[in-house]
């Protein structure tokens, strides 16, 4: 290593614990420990030196092996450092390889201005990242004009008097995990022996380091199992209630669609329309539960009112809020391939969480367009996108926050649950899109969303029922909830339909064989997916199918965990009904049933 301007390398000498300005060691030593004959040929003095030196090193030894974790035994480290070896300004770095730098996590005997200037030290080009790139002890004689020291750092250092440092790494079996940074208002001029204990003080802590970060390592995995762990039990959990709580709502949606398409009372139909509209928000909220806790495979279809949807979602979320909402939509976004009620999901989830990041009256921007991507960044392909950026006028996200805004249950907010970013990146991640964010605290947030545009075909027209399904249709409807078996036979009379019920897999059978025998045969099949107490509807498809291979079945249910709801005709289903449904959408799916051929 090369000598700074104006200094030689001096003579090895003792371990200089006590000295202070103007004082010499008192005999020089070769490099590494004594021998026998060395300690036999040394002076009163000298063993002494010797003796403190080593009880410098099991003192820090002992300091930082009684701590007990990382951040203490930092603490912990410079407390021993400056009790026992009386160099009183020391800095702990902590190695950072993902982002090429070193991170102080302990100090003392700095001012402010050097403490604020030493926040960070790059891993390439400084002092310090000589002595992790040598694992030796690097020294500076002449901080003032060493250029290996950041100019702001070296200014400050200037200003409090400091005249030399000491760089020690900090090693566990080869691996350099930190630095110590000891640094003097005198000359120093460490001696080999000198720079050894040092090194023997470094590997002492990095042991320490070692164990301490296993440890937390550790009880971060167990935490992390533990989340998994509760995670299956909410999804579980979130299954039944879905099952339950969709079953509920679909007999309500069913009949308030019934009754408002029977009534010629405009108020009334309207009034029977916003409590269609609430029911179908409330299915909104458990279907974002389960996305979160279970995955929730996408229900793609062509969608050509991606603007609508993504306007009414904002504008739903912000009801009663004192902030200003702008949704800037491109016109030619054309029809898109994606689940409409998981992306409302996410812009709802994204624009509450810019308004809790915002003040009354602040604005908050939505963006929406179709973009050509040439290079994207993994996972991403080049072709079109969707991109959706929705950007806040807020506090801002603290740089050491960013990385885990998406991590389930993580929060700054008391009142938060850490679940809305999480089921948004589930869902964009679904879809095979990515998110990422920028922000700047103080200056307000952007979250983008880029999602693949796979299909671009028109969105199938929806036809009137009554010019696309037969009349005296034959259903058999399998569900094991009664109201819903039972709103949905009256749904299907309104067409005339003679329909057949069963609430188990066993009297599914039946019927429809005994239905083929007597030469009346089902049409249609309508199979709730999860039929408790029973084989699932899968199972059931596949036994129907080995009676009749010409079945058609819809296949139904209130969550889409299973691929038999996100790609049922791979599955080889006639059609889809997510529950809960509307007259609408239950004609929807009756007419593409019957389009398909048996």
């Amino acid at each position: 290593m090369r000598q700074p301007p104006g200094r030689t390398a001096s003579a090895p000498r003792a371990w200089p614990l006590a000295r202070g300005p103007g004082q010499r060691s008192i005999s020089p030593v070769t490099e590494g420990p004594p021998t026998g004959d060395d300690i036999a040929a040394l002076s009163r003095s000298e063993l002494e030196e010797h003796a403190r030196a080593l009880h410098a090193v099991i003192s820090v030894a002992d300091a930082v092996h009684r701590s007990t974790d990382f951040a203490d035994l930092a603490e912990r480290a410079v407390d021993a450092i400056v009790t026992y070896t009386r160099y009183p300004s020391v800095g702990l770095f902590r190695v950072n390889r993902a982002e090429q730098r070193l991170d102080l996590v302990a100090i003392r005997g700095f001012g402010p201005e050097v403490t604020r200037s030493v926040q960070t030290l790059p891993l390439e080009g400084s002092l310090t990242s000589v002595a992790v790139q040598n694992r030796a002890v690097t020294t500076s004689h002449d901080l003032a004009r060493d250029d290996r020291l950041d100019p702001r750092a070296q200014k400050a250092l200037e200003q409090e008097g400091f005249v030399e440092a000491a760089s020690v790494p900090i090693i566990f079996r080869e691996e350099v995990l930190g630095t110590l940074n000891l640094l003097y208002r005198h000359a120093a001029d460490l001696s080999q022996h000198e720079r050894a204990v040092l090194l023997a003080i470094g590997r002492t802590i990095g042991i320490a380091m070692h164990n301490r970060l296993a440890a937390e390592e550790r009880r971060a995995l167990d935490e992390r199992l533990r989340r998994a762990e509760q995670l299956e039990n909410l999804g579980v959990l979130a299954g039944g209630i879905a099952h339950d709580f969709n079953n509920l709502l679909m007999a309500i949606m069913g009949s308030l669609s019934l009754a408002r398409s029977r009534i010629e009372d405009t108020d009334l139909a309207a009034l029977m329309g916003e409590a269609e509209n609430a029911s179908r928000r409330a299915s909104a909220l458990v279907r974002q539960l389960l996305t979160f806790s279970r995955g929730g495979a996408p229900l793609k279809r062509a969608t050509a009112n991606v603007a609508s949807i993504v306007r009414d979602a904002a504008e739903f979320v912000l009801h009663g809020r004192d902030v200003v909402c702008e949704v800037r939509a491109e016109s030619a976004l054309g029809t898109i391939e994606i689940d409409p009620t998981q992306l409302a999901q996410v812009v709802q989830n994204l624009v509450l969480n810019a308004a809790q990041a915002s003040g009354a009256g602040k604005r908050i921007v939505v963006e929406l367009e179709r973009r050509v991507l040439d290079a994207p960044e993994p996972p991403l392909e080049a072709g079109p996108h969707l991109a959706l950026t929705v950007s806040d006028e807020g506090s801002g996200i603290p740089a050491d926050r960013l990385a885990r805004i998406f991590d389930p249950y993580f929060t700054t907010r008391p009142a938060g649950s850490g679940i809305g970013l999480a089921t948004t990146r589930s869902i964009v991640t679904r879809h095979g899109g990515r998110i990422w964010v920028e922000s700047e605290p103080g200056r307000g947030s952007q979250f983008h969303v880029e999602i693949p545009i796979h299909k671009t075909q028109r969105e199938p027209e929806r036809s009137a029922p009554s010019t696309r399904l037969p009349s005296h249709m034959h259903v058999l409807v399998v569900d094991d909830e009664p109201a819903v078996r039972q709103v949905l036979r009256r749904m299907l009379a309104a067409h005339g339909a003679e329909v057949g019920e069963a609430a188990d897999a066993e009297h599914a059978l039946e019927r429809y064989r005994h239905a083929r025998d007597s030469g009346r045969p089902y049409q249609l099949v309508i199979l709730d997916l999860t039929l408790v107490g029973s084989e699932g509807g899968v199972k059931v498809f596949e036994r129907l199918r080995a009676i009749d291979p010409g079945v058609r079945v819809i296949v139904s249910s209130g969550y889409s965990e299973d691929a038999a709801m996100s790609r049922h005709t791979e599955h080889g289903f006639a059609a889809v009904l997510p529950k809960p449904y509307t007259w609408r959408e239950l004609d929807e799916a009756l007419g593409a049933a019957l389009a398909r051929p048996r």
